[in-house]
């Protein structure tokens, strides 16, 4: 069996934004092992201004955000004691700018130095045993677990000040 999903919507001040989605079940052989796979992708569309310093357009939605998203599942019955279920996990979001604006500016509006993106990455791979005892379950999970974090800040306005007050001569 299988679905696909579609989420559509707009964002005041930004554009439109969709979610798109997959999960497929597939038997490998009926009773005894099977997987199921998702996949999903999204878009929010951004909704901040960025303007240059001299009070120009330079782009529109700056803080647009993507993300992507695949699992699988497997399930394996070694024996009416045993099942073997290995799993995989993957996500990446990538965040363009965030959503600070500046009201002195206006509403919805920034004129940074330097874009604050975000990219995330995270990969997560399972391996789960059980065995019935008898009179007890035994039950092993193993897995890694992997993220790889970046994210950029501008700290011009506050190092401006900083490094004058440090080293210029007052």
């Amino acid at each position: 069996s299988g679905e696909l999903s579609t989420d559509l919507s707009g964002t005041v001040h930004g554009g439109v934004n969709y979610n798109e989605g997959a999960v497929l079940n597939v038997p490998i052989v009926p009773g005894k092992a099977a997987v199921r796979a998702s996949l999903g992708y999204s878009l929010d569309s951004g909704y901040i201004d960025h303007y240059t310093q001299s009070g120009d357009l330079a782009q529109s939605g700056v803080n647009d955000e993507r993300a992507l998203m695949f699992r699988m599942t497997g399930k394996l019955l070694v024996s009416d004691d045993t099942t073997i279920t290995p799993g995989l996990f993957f996500q990446r979001d990538k965040a363009d700018d965030n959503a600070a604006f500046y009201p002195a500016l206006g509403l919805w509006k920034q004129s940074k130095q330097v874009d604050e993106y975000g990219r995330d990455t995270m990969f997560l791979p399972s391996l789960t045993v059980t065995h019935d005892l008898g009179f007890a379950d035994l039950t092993s999970v193993t897995g890694y677990f992997y993220r790889e974090f970046a994210r950029q800040q501008d700290g011009t306005f506050y190092n401006s000040t900083l490094f004058a007050q440090a080293l210029l001569d007052p």
